[in-house]
Order: structure tokens, then C-alpha cells, then sequence
């Protein structure tokens, strides 16, 4: 959702296949990116950690090395010969400071792109830091590098986002989340980004 929407709003088109289950109508899909990204993503580059929902064992909820290599070499991403070399708490120290430059680099771009699920946000950057908070909350990224995410949104008591993202820097956002209410408050989807 969110690529389609960056696509459109910067004139790009993405890669397309046909949709074999609707008639080969062509389509953009989340393997298609990563494809892409493996030819043409420039510095940094993310790959997926151990502790991605979409690697993590759905019988005992532990990260899964199999599980891992299997989506990683699915998308084009090198195997690891061990959990370690996906560090997820790695990955979240990434996150806390490559992740939130890149985060802040996406500002020019608020007012000129309409957020791609207005349900969670009513302007771009909103949407944005929505994503990342949810990723750092998944990957239980506090406890994991024992700081809060530098990310936060103003919302309100009905848990509406309705002021500016912050970013906060030298990782300042306390462990504990905020309350709502004229407060800022970390909000909580499953979504990861």
C-alpha cells in the first residue's frame, strides 16, 4: 500500500506480473519490490530480521532459521548461516538511527502525498510514523535495545492522530508509553514496515 502510494505520487511505475488468479491482470506485489530493491536500492540496505512476524514459527512463535532463509532467498536476500546474522536486536538499533534518518528524510514529501490508509493518519508523515512506531513495538525494539521509539504522534482521546510527528533525537522518549489525551502516546497496530 504504501509503495503503490509513493509510486503514483513520484510518477514511477513499479514492476508487474500477471495475476493468475484474475485473469493475468497485471499487478504490483510485495515480491515484485523486493525483486526491485535487490537491483536497485541504494545504501542503506534492510533485509529481513529474525524477529519479522512473517519468519517467526506459527507453532511456538520462536525465530525459525529455516523459516528465515526461505523468505529471504524468496525475495532475492542472501541466506545466514545463523539466527545471529539477523539480528533483530541489530535490526533495531538500525532502526533507532539509520531508520529514523531515513524517517525524517520522508517529510518533504508530506502534503505533497495523501497518507495510503487514511484510517491510521491524516497526512503522510502521520501514516509514516504509524509504521514505525508498529515496527518497533512488534519487534519489542524497547526491550530489545532498551530505549523507546524515537518516533511519537499527538493524538487524541479517541486515539486519532491530530498533531505533528515527532522525532526525537539522542533516543529521548521514555521506555513507558504516554497516555492519550493532549499527551503524546505511542499507538499500537500490527503492522510492520
Amino acid at each position: 500500500m504504501l509503495l503503490s502510494t509513493l509510486n503514483s505520487g513520484l510518477g514511477c511505475t513499479p514492476w508487474l506480473a500477471p495475476d493468475l488468479a484474475d485473469n493475468n491482470t497485471l499487478v504490483d506485489s510485495c515480491a515484485l519490490y523486493e525483486l526491485s530493491a535487490m537491483y536497485w536500492q541504494q545504501e542503506p540496505v534492510g533485509f529481513i530480521e529474525a524477529g519479522n512476524h512473517m519468519v517467526v514459527s506459527l507453532i511456538n512463535q520462536e525465530e525459525n532459521l529455516d523459516k528465515l532463509n526461505a523468505f529471504r532467498l524468496g525475495v532475492g536476500m542472501a541466506a545466514v548461516t545463523s539466527l545471529q546474522n539477523a539480528s533483530t536486536t541489530l535490526f533495531c538499533q538500525a532502526l533507532g538511527t539509520v531508520g529514523t534518518a531515513r524517517f525524517q528524510s520522508w517529510s518533504r514529501f508530506d502534503g505533497v502525498l495523501a497518507p495510503p490508509d487514511p484510517t491510521t493518519a491524516t497526512d503522510f508523515m502521520g501514516y509514516l510514523a504509524n509504521r514505525f512506531i508498529d515496527t518497533w513495538q512488534t519487534l519489542n525494539c524497547t526491550g530489545l535495545v532498551g530505549f523507546g521509539s524515537p518516533v511519537a504522534l499527538e493524538i487524541n482521546e479517541d486515539e486519532d492522530a491530530i498533531g505533528e510527528v515527532i522525532v526525537l533525537q539522542n533516543n529521548t522518549i521514555p521506555t513507558s508509553e504516554f497516555e492519550p489525551g493532549g499527551t503524546f502516546f505511542t499507538p499500537s497496530r500490527n503492522v510492520t514496515l
